[in-house]
């Protein structure tokens, strides 16, 4: 008689309880994030890769090494064509268990990406505990 009432209580104060402990571990400002990226697609829009990856925190490339990284972006952008737009689709934050870390919080930010010849989704990982912006890996998929 006495759960149907317990059990919204229950579930509202366990959401109380939730929210702040998983957001409490995420510092970075998200438009401290989109700046970056904004300066990230200027430097492929001009066509300097050079450029593009001094904007990366390549030591931190830790589940792919950033060589592989680069490399297979570049096989994919000379592919696709010429960079045309971003558009921004969402900003979301991902926690993943990484050997010897723990978990660790992650804002990722995911554009629409158009080139000349075809469209990729692209998800950029920065580290959520840093105030500034380190962007440590990225997806990339068809949309």
């Amino acid at each position: 008689m006495f759960l149907p009432v317990a059990r919204p209580f229950i579930i509202v104060f366990l959401l109380l309880i939730t929210f702040p402990l998983l957001n409490c571990s995420v510092k970075l400002d998200e438009s401290n994030a989109r700046k970056l990226m904004e300066d990230v697609f200027k430097a492929r829009k001009a066509g300097s890769f050079r450029k593009e990856f001094t904007l990366y925190a390549k030591e931190d490339f830790e589940i792919v090494p950033f060589e592989e990284v680069s490399g297979t972006l570049q096989t994919i952008v000379a592919s696709a064509g010429r960079f045309k737009s971003a558009k921004h689709r969402q900003t979301k934050i991902s926690r993943r268990n990484q050997l010897g870390k723990g978990l660790v919080n992650y804002v990722v930010l995911t554009y629409l990406v158009t080139y000349s010849n075809m469209q990729l989704e692209e998800s950029y990982y920065f580290v959520g505990e840093s105030t500034v912006p380190k962007l440590v890996y990225l997806t990339l998929q068809y949309p």
